[in-house]
């Protein structure tokens, strides 16, 4: 009998340790600046119900481009930042949806950046395994849809990454066991990814681009959805475009959209010099504002357009 029992106890301990071996190797092998966001998307669901008023959406120009900081500690508002890495506008959709189930925002704003880029019929990829953060609702389902269509090889990718990433081991380094930014970190920014580092960009040479482009019929169809569900709630909606080095080819297009929707566009491109902007002091590399820049931004955005 206890011979048996010694046996039990080292079968249960040998699966113990595997399936903690198997969790490390998750985490080590996660597609690149993915924890991140899913440990921002776990800070969000961590919120206190219908406590946040004002929230950001979009790729990593408004999740390192707006301090909702600065809402909390300047103007007593509450809001939280649910941008996050690439975020095409279907992910952007999904992300609101989400919000929605458990908050009721009274102004939302999204930004530009990827507006007309949407994820479809894919493998999957760093964008869409953070979304494994999000638990099973209707509009994950419709976003794993959009992504993977019937294929259940790519599901099980999604469900299973191990096996997806395995090639990821030929790109591992020491940064791979740096700690990431925590929940508890992203509960204290409200969402927004900090960062005091500065690299001077030259920005003379910006803006919107000379030839101008219309939406694809898909991204207009997401925009849609995300308006019916601002005007259904009762919420604000004004989308933005943040400054970095290029030319953003979708202003035109922004612009007529929003005129023909009743919503708000602001094209921060025109107000750089209004706003403070400078490229020496108030960038962490030429596509995203450090804590300088995202704090002058957020001032401009709340004093002008809430």
């Amino acid at each position: 009998m206890k011979k048996i029992l010694i046996r039990i106890a080292g079968c249960v301990f040998t699966a113990v340790l595997s399936i903690l071996g198997v969790l490390l190797m998750g985490r080590l092998l996660n597609p690149e600046s993915t924890s991140e966001s899913m440990n921002s998307i776990k800070a969000f669901h961590s919120m206190e119900e219908n406590s946040i008023d004002v929230m950001f959406f979009g790729s990593s120009h408004a999740w390192k481009g707006i301090d909702t900081r600065v809402l909390r500690d300047e103007y007593n508002i509450s809001s939280f930042n649910y941008g996050g890495n690439w975020q095409r506008i279907n992910t952007t959709l999904l992300f609101i949806r989400d919000a929605y189930r458990t908050q009721t925002p009274k102004v939302i704003f999204v930004d530009t950046y990827v507006a007309n880029e949407k994820l479809q019929n894919c493998n999957m990829d760093g964008q869409i395994y953070y979304t494994r953060a999000i638990s099973d609702f209707y509009g994950k389902r419709e976003f794993l849809n959009d992504c993977f269509g019937n294929d259940w090889k790519k599901y099980g990718t999604y469900y299973f990454p191990l096996v997806m990433f395995h090639d990821n081991w030929a790109v591992l380094n020491k940064d791979s066991l740096i700690p990431y930014r925590s929940k508890a970190g992203y509960i204290e920014s409200l969402g927004y990814d900090p960062s005091n580092e500065i690299v001077s960009i030259d920005l003379s040479d910006s803006g919107a681009a000379d030839v101008q482009k219309d939406f694809d019929a898909e991204a207009i169809a997401e925009l849609d959805k995300i308006v019916d569900i601002c005007n259904k709630n009762g919420t604000k909606l004004i989308f933005y475009t943040c400054p970095y080095v290029g030319r953003y080819e979708y202003a035109d297009a922004m612009q007529k959209y929003a005129e023909e929707n009743g919503c708000t566009y602001v094209n921060l491109f025109e107000y750089v010099d209004e706003i403070g902007i400078d490229g020496a002091t108030d960038f962490r590399d030429s596509q995203h504002l450090n804590d300088s820049g995202a704090a002058k931004v957020t001032r401009f955005l709340v004093d002008n357009y809430m």
